[in-house]
């Protein structure tokens, strides 16, 4: 989609200096009104838009070869009477709260189909997110919060809005496979994250050997590019 023709740079830039005043940040409305390529390259981290960096060659295929098994692991899971329906998408908006405005934008997202007619995805129906960590993701990814720059790592902010199971895929340092994929948990009633696995290319040979919320394999042959 083309931005609309009233979205000038100029009232773009009027955009962020509004949005550095407002308490309150970003409001949905706000969010929706913007052009669909505008709202593409970012997220919203408690009321403040972040810039969404584009992902490697080698990311994207990464990106697609976890969301291949997890679609496919879900799939089973719905056949086998677990769940009713899930979906699984790649850069989908996952809204995790309203106030203030906090909209993540996983590398894969699995959840509970919406009923007909909604399209808001929101934390409370999703079941696993994936981040592919990139060098200039990677204290956003994995949870290194920053007080004293006002960071909310994405890694806190699932943990807080409650989706249970959270995969950290490193790529090796050319880009070339995947490295080692860590599993974390949610702890009930905590809203902290757990590490229960950390699988490693060249020790181990799954990837990823998830037993909830749904049984999913993937060798790490399979995610070679």
């Amino acid at each position: 989609m083309t931005s609309d023709p009233g979205w000038t740079p100029e009232l773009w830039e009027a955009l962020r200096l509004v949005e550095a005043k407002l308490d309150g940040g970003l409001t949905i409305e706000l969010w929706d009104s913007m052009p669909e390529d505008v709202r593409r390259g970012h997220e919203v981290s408690a009321g403040r838009l972040v810039v969404r960096q584009s992902g490697t060659p080698g990311h994207q295929r990464a990106v697609r070869r976890m969301a291949n098994a997890l679609e496919a692991a879900a799939g089973k899971a719905v056949v086998d009477g677990r769940y009713s329906c899930l979906a699984t998408d790649a850069e989908l908006d996952v809204i995790l709260w309203d106030v203030p405005l906090t909209i993540r934008e996983p590398d894969v997202a699995v959840y509970m189909c919406l009923p007909t007619g909604q399209r808001r995805v929101r934390a409370e129906v999703v079941l696993v997110v994936v981040e592919v960590v990139s060098p200039g993701s990677a204290a956003d990814d994995t949870g290194r919060d920053d007080p004293r720059r006002g960071l909310v790592s994405k890694m806190t902010q699932y943990a807080t809005a409650g989706i249970e199971t959270y995969l950290t895929v490193f790529l090796r340092p050319d880009d070339s496979a995947i490295h080692r994929v860590q599993q974390w948990q949610l702890i009930a009633g905590s809203g902290e994250y757990r590490l229960v696995s950390e699988r490693v290319n060249g020790i181990d040979d799954y990837a990823l050997e998830l037993r909830v919320p749904f049984d999913a394999t993937l060798r790490f042959e399979q995610p070679a590019f």
